[in-house]
């Protein structure tokens, strides 16, 4: 199976370059903050009141949306025997499981896409207590990384995810 890391061209499903690099640097600057962080902010540019809620609450599922709509459109484009969305990986994480307390026992991942056929798709996986470099290094090793460890100190593995690979 040839896995390669590659640039998804929307121009073939109606949408731009220039709106797939406009999402990906607001999604790049925004989607780390989280959005309680924006409330002085919005507070700032619009006052007490309903609008700020708005500004914040709009923050929160913004990206989930956009994401979603993306991952949408990549399923409705064909691409040899699948989609496009079956020959690629997205892989979305956060900077923490729990923003309230900066918890890491808990760190969220999502991936979508079958990478290639290389993944199952259609998973849900909670590792309580486990340890977020575990899906990056099966994500890597699935490119043809090699690595036998990733991650440093509390946050080092040498332990892939499993039930991630296809068999």
């Amino acid at each position: 199976m040839d896995l390669q890391v590659r640039d998804v061209e929307l121009e073939s499903a109606g949408r731009s370059r220039i709106g797939a690099d406009l999402l990906e640097t607001l999604t790049a600057m925004f989607n780390p903050l989280p959005s309680i962080a924006l409330l002085p902010l919005a507070l700032i540019w619009f006052g007490l009141g309903d609008n700020s809620v708005i500004f914040v609450l709009v923050h929160a599922v913004l990206w989930a949306v956009a994401l979603n709509t993306f991952a949408g459109q990549l399923s409705k484009m064909t691409e040899g025997a699948g989609t496009v969305l079956d020959n690629l990986l997205i892989y979305v994480t956060s900077c923490t499981g729990w923003g309230k307390v900066h918890d890491t026992a808990e760190w969220p991942v999502l991936l979508l896409g079958k990478a290639g056929g290389a993944l199952k798709g259609d998973q849900h996986f909670r590792a309580a207590n486990g340890n977020l470099s575990s899906a990056l290094l099966t994500v890597a090793n699935i490119f043809g990384a090699g690595l036998k460890t990733i991650g440093k100190g509390s946050g080092q593995t040498s332990t892939e995810l499993s039930g991630l690979r296809v068999a």
